[in-house]
């Protein structure tokens, strides 16, 4: 729809592409306008371009929505590839062993001593204590493919959400038509 000037008393008249080159009835003065051809018509501003309010026009709401859609698409794949990433890294770690399976071995190995050598090993752990300076090797697999694991979850969530906004962001500023009534 174009908004065309009536001649007589100034008013706006809604004037669609089917009546160009027709007349139609101004609804202020009741005068008879003539309604321009279509290349005429289709220079005039149209009635969608701005809100009652005087909102944005349609087509910058539109490139925003697309510049959105773009930024938010390009972070989503970002995140996307991080969280692949991350989650090929937590499928490769292989973790030998728990810290139950090794407190396991520890007593199975204590239970092939003999008295005298418990006796020898409690008075070295007085002695000397026990030498746990750093994590095992063990426990340091353990705890980085856990923070993969973290990692891959986090950052699929976030690529989730920034592709959902991206495709929200599509239909940011269309509106729906109402339906014709009759």
């Amino acid at each position: 729809m174009h908004l065309l000037t009536c001649p007589h008393c100034e008013a706006a008249i809604e004037v669609s592409p089917a009546q160009a080159g027709g007349t139609t009835p101004c609804p202020s003065c009741n005068a008879v306008v003539d309604v321009p051809k279509l290349g005429q018509l289709r220079q005039l501003p149209r009635v969608d371009d701005a809100g009652p309010l005087g909102d944005a026009p349609k087509s910058e709401v539109n490139a925003v929505g697309r510049g959105l859609f773009v930024v938010l698409g390009l972070v989503g794949l970002v995140f996307l590839l991080v969280a692949g990433f991350c989650g090929l890294r937590w499928a490769v770690i292989d973790v030998p062993m728990t810290t139950e399976m090794h407190a396991q071995q520890l007593r199975d190995e204590f239970k092939k001593l003999s008295p005298a050598e418990l006796i020898r090993v409690w008075e070295d752990i007085e002695e000397f204590g026990i030498a746990a300076t750093a994590p095992t090797d063990y426990r340091v697999a353990e705890m980085k493919k856990q923070s993969m694991g973290t990692y891959a979850l986090a950052s699929g969530g976030v690529a989730a959400a920034c592709l959902l906004g991206a495709f929200l962001s599509l239909s940011l500023g269309r509106s729906k038509t109402p339906a014709a009534s009759g």
